[in-house]
C-alpha cells in the first residue's frame, strides 16, 4: 500500500498524509503546466518552480518528495541550469526508489536523461528504457525512445 493509498498512514516520524500527497500532485501539476500551456516565458518557469518549491521537502513520503523534486529539476533545466536540473531529476528517482515507485523512478531517470549530454545522457536513458521495458509500459518506454534535441 503506497503512502497516497485512501487509508494509509504516513511512516512513522513522517509529518504527512494521503492529503499531503494529493496537495503534492496538483502543485506539481501546476510547476510543469507551463510545459503544455502556450506561455513558455522563463518568468512561468520562474513561478512554476516557486509552486514546486513550496511543496514540502523531506516528508518521508515518496511521492511527495519525488514530486517535489521532479518538478523543481524540470523547472531547473528549463531556466537555463542544467546541472541543477540533472542532480534534482536524480534526486527524484532516488525518491521514488525509496518507495518502490519504479514507473515514477523510470521518468525521473528519463528527465535526467534528456537534461544530461554525452556518455551519461547515454547511460541514464537505458536505464530508463530498462525499467520502462521490465514494467512492460509502452507509453512510458514510447516517451523514453522519443529523439531528443540532437539525436
Amino acid at each position: 500500500m503506497s503512502w497516497c493509498t485512501p487509508g494509509a498512514s504516513a511512516p512513522a516520524g513522517g509529518r504527512g498524509s494521503p492529503k499531503s500527497c494529493s496537495a503534492a500532485e496538483a502543485r506539481s501539476r501546476r510547476c510543469r503546466q507551463p510545459r503544455d500551456s502556450r506561455a513558455r516565458e522563463l518568468d512561468s518557469f520562474e513561478a512554476g518552480r516557486g509552486i514546486c518549491a513550496a511543496i514540502p521537502a523531506d516528508t518521508a513520503i515518496p511521492v511527495v518528495d519525488f514530486r517535489r523534486a521532479l518538478g523543481l529539476g524540470y523547472c531547473a533545466w528549463k531556466l537555463g541550469q542544467p546541472s541543477e536540473g540533472v542532480e534534482l531529476a536524480l534526486e527524484a528517482a532516488d525518491h521514488a526508489g525509496d518507495g518502490g515507485l519504479v514507473r515514477l523512478r523510470a521518468m525521473a531517470l528519463n528527465l535526467a536523461s534528456r537534461i544530461a549530454i554525452g556518455d551519461r545522457a547515454a547511460e541514464l536513458r537505458a536505464r530508463a528504457r530498462r525499467l520502462s521495458a521490465r514494467l512492460e509500459d509502452e507509453e512510458l518506454l514510447a516517451r523514453v525512445e522519443r529523439p531528443r534535441s540532437g539525436d
